[in-house]
């Protein structure tokens, strides 16, 4: 993203003597700071072909725009900002870096976020000049490591080195360039003393190219900054500045790229996503929670349409809430075959590709009523490659012929740390709290809702074909025809350190986990209601092949004494933690099962709970 900055004005503050010209300020005064391993190598220009260090403070301030950080392996780059303040004492030979304040204006590259606080988070740096004129520093700094700098004049620049290897496993190379000051315009006379410089209002502007969907605003730009020089000296400063950009709404911003994404602050620009397929490539950051119901139930144009035009890209929500996305299918309810009208259903109907995310959002009070369609979900119609972490329903309701899932309908990608929760979901089948149907990975993941239709039903997944690891699903209801189950109505894949207390009611292969099992399961309990016609079971109602290892269901909660495949035990059993260390489990505070700390049992008389539900207040046993 490009600035220009217009309309830069002086007011003097200094006194009234005659302004001398000084040639020394009349050429570009610059900063150029190189990091290796965080802050290894850096520059500060001279404004003479013989460079000194300034006496006194001086402020090196890295201008919006045209200052960057570089990886130096992968060469992304992304925008920074702010100012460093560097004293020279030359009489006493003292020297101190302080008063560091520089940002990041995209904290990740790549899909990898940058803890940029721990990054830039310089304190005060005391040092000393030696007796070559080089210039030690030494102090604390990214997030509390001991830093060492020796600063050294090489040609027109002063250059800082470091220790990377104090920086621990931060360091990754990075390189920044940024301009400190630059003057336009022909002759440039700088006034010895102090002088106030102000962006005037109406007069000074600053200049966005690139931005969403290639937009090129103009915004109004005011502050000031204090430059004193010492003419006699030959020396110079910036003694404080405080400038910026008076935004005239709040919308947009960004190139699509991965250090400068489109900026998402209102609904008309979330809907601008979906009306463009050629930027479903870019990244988006939402920057606000934002409300949909304006857009009723078609109006609003949903990303990725197809397998054929998918949305490829990143999607940031910044932990930000988009609430009343409700969305309608026309069509009435299904009474034969052939089953559906349309596929792929939801605010991203499909995402293909191995790089894609969607990340840090929450979908509040959605509804997606798609009976005659395969494929449906809140957030993702079909998650056909890719990654989703931290995403969560919360509330509404899905309907849908099948695949169906409350957040997902069918997912071959990676889903970690999501939910759906207070949420129904209804049809035919393959339908599940938070699935439909999985064929990737799902971790840590969990599901409170109702789900009810025909075959395949699961309070989590509707079948699965994958991984799931570390999930559960509790205070829902699953009701339906055949092959259903508390956590999965019919499985093929692999289960392991998962549990349910769900209520599940049908007619055959009815079980509290899972209802129709041919995978593994692994260390894995059911507590719910199970109530059914035939091949019911406290833990599985049908087990065709696969292995059940170490899994349990409570006979009296779920009223069942008998499952296709585990270990039946009583209330007071299920909720001792001895009954699962003897058959291996891994648990906090113990090390001869594993030292993962998979599971914890609470204080209170109840069952182990995953590592991921246990809050600071929380203390097991």
């Amino acid at each position: 993203m490009e600035y220009t900055v217009e309309g830069l004005r002086r007011r003097s503050v200094s006194d009234d003597r005659p302004q001398q010209g000084s040639p020394v300020w009349r050429r570009i005064a610059s900063v150029v700071l190189s990091l290796f391993g965080l802050f290894a190598a850096g520059a500060a220009r001279a404004v003479e072909a013989d460079p000194v260090v300034p006496d006194g403070t001086t402020t090196y301030v890295l201008v919006t725009g045209e200052s960057f950080i570089t990886d130096s392996e992968s060469q992304q780059t992304y925008a920074v900002e702010g100012s460093f303040d560097l004293t020279v004492d030359l009489d006493t030979g003292e020297v101190v870096i302080s008063q560091a304040d520089l940002r990041a204006t995209a904290a990740e590259v790549d899909g990898v976020c940058i803890d940029m606080d721990a990054l830039f988070a310089l304190t005060t740096l005391e040092g000393r000049i030696r007796a070559d004129g080089a210039i030690e520093l030494w102090g604390t700094a990214f997030a509390g490591r001991r830093v060492d700098l020796t600063v050294t004049l090489k040609g027109d620049a002063l250059q800082l080195a470091g220790d990377s290897e104090r920086f621990g496993r931060l360091s990754s190379g990075h390189t920044l360039e940024a301009l400190a000051w630059r003057q336009y315009g022909g002759e440039v006379t700088i006034p010895d003393g102090r002088s106030v410089y102000t962006f005037l209002p109406d007069e000074s502007t600053l200049l966005q190219v690139g931005g969403f969907f290639g937009i090129h605003r103009t915004d109004p730009l005011h502050g000031w900054f204090e430059l004193a020089i010492d003419l006699e000296a030959g020396t110079g400063s910036f003694a404080s500045i405080n400038a910026k950009p008076i935004y005239d709404d709040s919308g947009g911003g960004g190139a699509g790229e991965p250090n400068s994404p489109y900026l998402i602050y209102t609904a008309e620009q979330m809907n601008a996503i979906g009306a463009e397929p050629n930027d479903w490539g870019k990244h988006f950051s939402l920057m606000d929670d934002i409300d949909l119901a304006p857009y009723g139930e078609t109006s609003f144009n949903t990303i990725g349409a197809d397998v054929n035009t998918p949305f490829t890209g990143v999607f940031e929500g910044n932990d930000h809430v988009i609430s009343n996305f409700h969305h309608v299918k026309e069509g009435t309810d299904h009474t034969g075959y052939p089953p559906w009208d349309t596929e792929n259903v939801g605010l991203f109907c499909v995402v293909d590709d191995p790089n894609a995310v969607i990340r840090n959002i929450s979908l509040e009070d959605p509804n997606v009523y798609a009976p005659r369609s395969t494929a449906v979900g809140t957030l993702i119609g079909y998650l056909r490659h890719g990654a989703l972490a931290n995403c969560h329903a919360i509330g509404g309701r899905v309907s849908a012929f099948g695949p169906g899932g409350g957040l997902v309908g069918r997912s071959n990608g990676a889903i970690t740390v999501c939910s759906a929760s207070a949420g129904s979901v209804t049809g035919n089948s393959n339908l599940g709290g938070l699935v439909g149907l999985n064929s990737g990975t799902i971790s840590a993941c969990q599901a409170t809702s109702d789900v009810d239709g025909g075959i395949a039903l699961g309070g989590l997944v509707g079948i699965n074909g994958g991984d799931i690891i570390a999930c559960q699903s509790t205070g829902g209801r699953v009701s339906g025809w055949a092959h259903l189950g508390g956590l999965i109505g019919a499985s093929e894949g692999g289960i392991a350190d998962c549990y349910t207390t769900n209520d599940v009611l049908g007619v055959a292969s009815v079980g509290g986990l899972v209802g129709d099992a041919g995978g593994t399961i692994r260390n894995c309990y059911a507590a719910g209601v199970v109530s059914g016609g035939e091949e019911v079971g406290g833990l599985v109602g049908r087990r065709y092949r696969g292995q059940v290892v170490a899994s349990f269901w409570d006979t009296e909660t779920t009223g069942q004494t008998e499952s296709a495949a585990g270990l039946g035990r009583t209330t007071l059993l299920m909720q001792t933690v001895t009954s699962y260390l003897e058959a291996g489990w891994d648990f906090a505070g113990e090390v001869e099962n594993g030292v993962d700390d998979i599971w914890w049992m609470p204080e209170e008389p109840g069952y182990p709970r995953l590592w991921w539900e246990r809050s600071a207040d929380e203390t097991p046993k």
